[in-house]
């Protein structure tokens, strides 16, 4: 993914924070292919929390927080909301004890000094980083550099340091620097790129299509497509003008080696695909596409080209909203009951009691499949999804 930062302190209407956000990522399309790197004072943060519209961004998008020492009671509360990760500025590593997850968490490193004492400094900082337990997994690191102080040569002179040094995955946070770095730099070390106001630039499209290699399969990348639970649907292949389309009109458009032209999935046959996420492998040489499939996808009438369609509980979560949305009540259950919530809440006692009382393994699985059939119901019927609750158990992963 491609990693935007923005600070929220650079915003000129307070009240107005997460709808700028919102709408500014979400209208241009920048929730397809990036990360949001989202920065401020502790006050400005705790504000942004309790906005509705950020919590709905943080559920549907990835977001992560730049953290000082103030808001570290705040931590549960961030994960709460559907904050991917939490990027902490590396001299808390004292008082990290863990109670977050190692998996939600980002080292931040910063450099301001002079060249020869930043090098100094690196040695140092990456020594510690390679001796510290905690540190030694793949917890990724962010190195951020005072563009003023720093050459663009200097820079990279100092990232192939840091590259030689430490296995953990590093991102580079440096600025405008970040422009005049030749593509091949740019596509080997993971670039942030930088928001100066509330509007991210405009050209993040044309930044995006130049980390990506397309040099090895003739101007063209493989693309494989899943579901929103995962499924494979099909191999495809993506050019520049292809992915550019894909981009701009939210929906699966690839390129036909074949027919030597692009072509929109769907447009003859509606089995149409709504993208919803673009994201790239370690070398930007391969692409993976989520979207939601309306039909099938492949030419054969199957569901995907690699076979049918997996069940899942997010796959009877979506078939009791269509029931509860569109049946009638006479023909289905799940409708009629669904009218009612104290009618759920009953079932829901009377299966658990069931689980509670189960004979063998087998009428074990039976009463917890009923059990979790009118739990999903009341989900439903309270706005929760299968993916809220699992964020939430990811949330209390030690």
């Amino acid at each position: 993914m491609l990693i935007t930062k923005l600070n929220l302190d650079r915003l000129n209407k307070e009240k107005k924070e997460a709808d700028l956000i919102g709408s500014e990522y979400e209208e241009r399309n920048w929730d397809l292919f990036t990360v949001l790197v989202i920065e401020g004072d502790s006050s400005s943060i705790s504000r942004l929390i309790t906005k509705k519209n950020f919590q709905r961004l943080c559920k549907n998008h990835d977001i992560w927080i730049n953290v000082d020492e103030k808001l570290i009671d705040h931590f549960s509360e961030l994960l709460r909301c559907g904050v991917k990760k939490i990027v902490l500025p590396f001299h808390l590593k004292c008082r990290f004890n863990l109670e977050i997850p190692a998996s939600r968490v980002i080292w931040r490193v910063n450099y301001d000094n002079n060249f020869h004492s930043r090098i100094k400094k690196i040695s140092a900082e990456v020594s510690e980083i390679i001796e510290t337990p905690y540190l030694n997994s793949m917890i990724p690191i962010i190195f951020q550099f005072c563009e003023e102080e720093i050459s663009h040569l200097e820079l990279e002179h100092l990232l192939k340091s840091i590259k030689s040094s430490i296995k953990n995955p590093f991102y580079v946070d440096a600025g405008l620097l970040s422009k005049e770095i030749d593509k091949r730099r740019f596509r080997e070390f993971n670039f942030i790129i930088n928001s100066k106001n509330c509007v991210i630039d405009s050209n993040l499209d044309d930044t995006f299509l130049n980390l990506l290699n397309f040099d090895k399969a003739g101007g063209l990348i493989p693309t494989i497509v899943r579901d929103t639970i995962g499924n494979i649907l099909m191999l495809a292949y993506s050019s520049k003008e292809s992915l550019k389309k894909a981009i701009k009109l939210r929906r699966g458009v690839y390129y036909s080696r074949s027919r030597q032209k692009l072509w929109i999935k769907g447009e003859s046959s509606e089995n149409t695909q709504e993208l919803l996420k673009i994201q790239f492998d370690c070398d930007k040489d391969s692409l993976i596409f989520t979207v939601k499939q309306t039909n099938f996808a492949c030419h054969l009438g199957r569901y995907s080209c690699f076979g049918d369609e997996k069940f899942s509980i997010q796959s009877l979560y979506e078939i009791i909203k269509d029931r509860v949305r569109n049946s009638s009540r006479e023909e289905s259950f799940t409708k009629r009951i669904s009218v009612n919530q104290s009618k759920v809440l009953e079932k829901i006692k009377e299966e658990a009691i069931e689980v509670l009382n189960f004979i063998d393994r087998e009428n074990l699985v039976w009463e917890i499949a009923d059990l979790s059939y009118f739990i999903l119901i009341l989900m439903f019927l309270n706005d929760i999804t299968p993916s809220d609750v699992l964020n939430e158990l990811w949330r209390r992963r030690k």
